[in-house]
Parts: C-alpha cells; sequence; structure tokens
C-alpha cells in the first residue's frame, strides 16, 4: 500500500532493499522521531495456575526495554 502512494510505512532498511517495490519507495529522513510503544498486560485478578507465567513474561518484556533503553 505505500508503494501505491497510500501512506507511511515503517520498516528496517534491509527489509525495504528486499522489497519487489523497492524503486517506487522513498526513504524519508525523519530527523527527532523517537520511537515509543505501550505495552498492557490485561489478565483477572487471579492469575490461578498462570500466576508464574505472568509473572515472567512480566519480568522479561520489563528487563528487554529496560536493556534496549540503555544501548
Amino acid at each position: 500500500m505505500t508503494a501505491s502512494g497510500l501512506g507511511l510505512g515503517l520498516a528496517p532498511r534491509g527489509v525495504l532493499r528486499a522489497s519487489a517495490s523497492r524503486d517506487e519507495i522513498a526513504i524519508v529522513d525523519a530527523s527527532g522521531f523517537a520511537m515509543q510503544l505501550d505495552i498492557w498486560l490485561i489478565h483477572l485478578r487471579e492469575f490461578g495456575n498462570l500466576g508464574r507465567a505472568i509473572e515472567r513474561l512480566t519480568a522479561m518484556v520489563a528487563d528487554g526495554f529496560a536493556r534496549y533503553a540503555a544501548a
């Protein structure tokens, strides 16, 4: 859709280089652009037997973002 002029898209340069539409896509420098992402973990109040899995998933996501922010 982006190659057809129907909007903007975000993709790594490697994906663009491999795209069959690479000659129809223009790369726009967006200086000052800061990618932000909100993640919501929604669950019942009572975890039941999934409690440890939910706690582990929460910790892994938080750790991943902390390491990314520190880089």
